[in-house]
């Protein structure tokens, strides 16, 4: 019984403790985030190529289908006659399809714009910025590579290629270098 009176009782916790128990849980919260912003935009930029390669994919099915607007076209020609092929239009973001009466200045409609975002580049190489897909040959004018790239992540890309024959491939995901 004689020890009990210098037996300490501790309630709670120091001053001390609780500050190195909060500054370890903003070192933790710190890191998470800066981890998540970065998957969010390299998600971002995949979604982008995701979006460009199903544009492209749209506008050569378009050309292949000689798909034509009738309020632009004079459509009691034969569609052959008519449909001059799909535009890409990688300077301005927008596609369009063409119709083939007076060569070599098709009349344009049906402009519709990528929407890839405003932090999303694109690098064409060779640096082709409009390229026509046409049903007949079936294909494009030239082989084009293109680049997707978002602001703030140098050095990831999206890659697209474009053949000759039509063929769209992607990189599957992101890529060091482009082309």
């Amino acid at each position: 019984m004689a020890n009990s009176k210098f037996k300490i009782l501790k309630n709670g916790f120091t001053i001390i403790e609780i500050l190195v128990t909060i500054a370890i849980i903003l070192i933790l919260v710190g890191g998470s985030y800066t981890g998540y912003a970065t998957i969010a935009d390299r998600q971002k930029l995949v979604t982008a190529g995701q979006n460009m390669k199903n544009i492209l994919r749209d506008v050569q099915s378009r050309a292949y289908n000689r798909e034509i607007d009738c309020t632009v076209c004079d459509c009691s020609l034969d569609a052959q006659d008519i449909s001059h092929g799909w535009v890409v239009d990688f300077s301005n973001k927008v596609f369009y399809g063409n119709c083939y009466y007076t060569p070599p200045d098709p009349t344009p409609y049906t402009e519709t714009a990528f929407n890839l975002g405003s932090d999303i580049s694109l690098t064409v190489y060779p640096e082709i910025w409009v390229v026509t897909f046409s049903a007949d040959p079936p294909g494009v004018d030239e082989d084009v590579t293109v680049c997707l790239s978002k602001q703030g992540m140098a050095g990831s890309y999206y890659k697209i290629n474009i053949s000759r024959s039509g063929e769209i491939t992607d990189s599957g995901g992101l890529t060091e270098t482009c082309p």
